[in-house]
Formats: C-alpha cells, sequence, structure tokens
C-alpha cells in the first residue's frame, strides 16, 4: 500500500491558484492583500497605488476567476 501524499501546503495552493489564473504580478499582491482581509483603502496604502486602480486589479481577479465578489474567490481560493 502505497504512503499517503502530503496535502499542499497553503503557499503551493496560492502559487497554484495564480499560474492557473494566469494572475500577474500586482494581481497576485492585490489577492495576497485580499486574503488578509484588507479593504481597497488598506491595500492603496500597502501598494502605494490609486483605490481606482486598487478596483481596476480586484475586477481583473474576479473576471479571470469567474467569481463575481471577494467572498466567492476566498472559497475558490481555500477551494484550490
Amino acid at each position: 500500500m502505497p504512503a499517503p501524499q502530503p496535502l499542499p501546503s497553503q503557499e503551493e495552493r496560492l502559487n497554484a491558484f495564480i499560474q492557473k489564473y494566469e494572475l500577474s504580478l500586482r494581481e497576485t499582491e492585490v489577492l495576497q492583500l485580499i486574503r488578509e482581509g484588507a479593504s481597497n483603502g488598506e491595500i492603496s496604502a500597502k501598494l502605494f497605488i490609486s483605490e481606482n486602480m486598487v478596483k481596476f486589479h480586484v475586477r481583473n481577479i474576479l473576471k479571470k476567476t469567474g467569481c463575481s465578489n471577494r467572498a466567492e474567490l476566498l472559497a475558490a481560493l481555500n477551494r484550490s
């Protein structure tokens, strides 16, 4: 009987999700902050970009992943 394979780490799952949906570096940064529960204003301040640019990146992430909102995005990420 083969030994069970270890489950992928949270970081490995995140990297697989990023590759699957071909997220850009900036989209990846935004996604990581969304995972931490950051608001658009907090993301804007941490990445030194405007809130409109944050909204642009969030929309792109949602479009690429087929999710309709942040909660659905986080659920999809947790399932990956």
